[in-house]
């Protein structure tokens, strides 16, 4: 299962990123950059993402098709 994560705003540092990777047992299966800001980040996970975890980081989860 995939699923695109995005900041809620413009300020997610990577450490956010790696830190909800690895709550949510993710790997990271593709991103996007805008220069050197992180635009979103797409995760291989085996469950889905629960919304109060996408809140407390407070990011934007979209599942993917695979």
């Amino acid at each position: 299962m995939l699923y695109k994560i995005r900041s809620r705003g413009n300020y997610a540092h990577l450490w956010n990123f790696e830190q909800f990777r690895q709550e949510v047992d993710g790997e990271v299966a593709d991103y996007e950059l805008n220069g050197n800001v992180i635009q979103s980040i797409t995760y291989r996970v085996q469950t889905a993402i629960p919304q109060h975890k996408l809140d407390e980081y407070l990011f934007i989860g979209e599942p993917i098709e695979e």
